[in-house]
């Protein structure tokens, strides 16, 4: 996904998702770095601007779509994203996003 930074220069993140469902436990963890993937394996072994995560309580209903929003929230505050950047960032998801 291309961002336009606040400077207009552009800029690429990458956003990855895990979803969980265990017994246990039931949880979305999302991670963005800038730039593309380096694969290694079946993996990306960059290392995150940041992480996300989102955990089901035992009451609720698993939702991968709701889990990557919370997630992909927590992960775009971790990296310290700018608000017209994750303004962006939501603007590309939801444009993508097919659910």
């Amino acid at each position: 996904m291309k961002i336009m930074a606040d400077d207009l220069i552009t800029t690429r993140f990458s956003l990855h998702f895990h979803h969980i469902q265990r017994p246990d436990l039931r949880a979305t963890q999302a991670w963005i770095h800038e730039g593309d993937c380096t694969i290694s394996g079946a993996h990306c072994v960059r290392a995150p601007a940041g992480g996300g995560f989102a955990m089901c309580s035992g009451a609720d209903e698993f939702r991968k779509a709701t889990g990557r929003k919370i997630a992909l929230l927590r992960a775009m505050q971790a990296a310290g994203l700018s608000k017209s950047t994750r303004t962006f960032v939501w603007q590309q998801y939801f444009r993508g996003a097919k659910r």
